[in-house]
């Protein structure tokens, strides 16, 4: 499809840049990080180098900064993870100067959508370094936003595991467990048990059921992920001994 893609509409359109970060999502999905952030990479090219920026454009090229943030925090990157953080916010600042009436409800709702998540993003990038003033302020910053913000639906249960790994380095491990326990709930809910959602919210609960010291049921959850990911999900190789591990 990227290549149609490309041949059809050449390079200076939003559409080949969109495809690429689409091919990076396969192979991110498949836990192939290294071939993910090329075509992250890829994606981001493309869209810098569109005329003009457009709501659509900015909006793209917005989720490859993201992206390459991300990729660059978990390779400790630190140089890289700035400049592409620097420059969605850049982005941010954009495509808000725009006149409110030339954005629909819609783009004002994901543009909103888009800011938390990359709060999210600077969170767990906090975390990783170990600042935890940082981690905190943002980590408050964002349940400020969710508690004004009806409808989120299943998009809140990536800010309530931010939730948990609060509570955690708050040893606060009761509430830990309950939320990861409801973010369970909610993901079975929406995503039923099938998707690789489910299994990562199940490992978040083994995971904080195992610092309270209750292996038992730890292990029964770790066990329970890897018949999944067994059954349902063979070449994620990695995920697979990460739980072997565990267990």
């Amino acid at each position: 499809i990227y290549e149609n893609v490309l041949d059809y509409y050449g390079p200076n359109h939003v559409m080949p840049g969109k495809e690429a970060l689409r091919v990076a999502a396969v192979y991110h999905n498949h836990l192939d990080h290294d071939h993910a952030l090329v075509w992250y990479q890829k994606g981001y090219d493309l869209l810098k180098a569109v005329t003009p920026q457009t709501f659509e454009v900015l909006d793209q090229l917005s989720i490859a900064c993201v992206k390459l943030a991300r990729g660059a925090g978990h390779h400790g990157d630190s140089e890289a993870y700035k400049k592409y953080s620097s420059e969605y916010r850049q982005i941010v600042d954009s495509i808000l100067q725009f006149k409110n009436d030339h954005l629909t409800d819609m783009q004002k709702q994901r543009l909103e959508i888009k800011q938390y998540y990359f709060l999210l993003e600077e969170a767990k990038q906090a975390l990783r370094n170990e600042h935890f003033a940082v981690f905190e302020k943002l980590c408050d910053s964002i349940a400020e936003w969710i508690d004004r913000t009806p409808n989120l639906g299943y998009r809140k249960v990536a800010f309530e595991e931010l939730h948990v790994s609060l509570l955690i380095h708050k040893n606060q491990l009761d509430a830990a467990e309950k939320t990861a326990r409801e973010n369970v709930r909610s993901t079975l809910l929406y995503r039923g048990d099938k998707y690789k959602d489910y299994l990562s919210c199940l490992e978040v609960m083994a995971d904080v059921l195992k610092l309270e010291n209750k292996y038992a049921e730890a292990l029964s959850v770790y066990e329970k992920i890897l018949i999944h990911l067994q059954r349902d999900y063979p070449y994620e190789q990695k995920w697979i001994n990460t739980i072997m591990n565990k267990i």
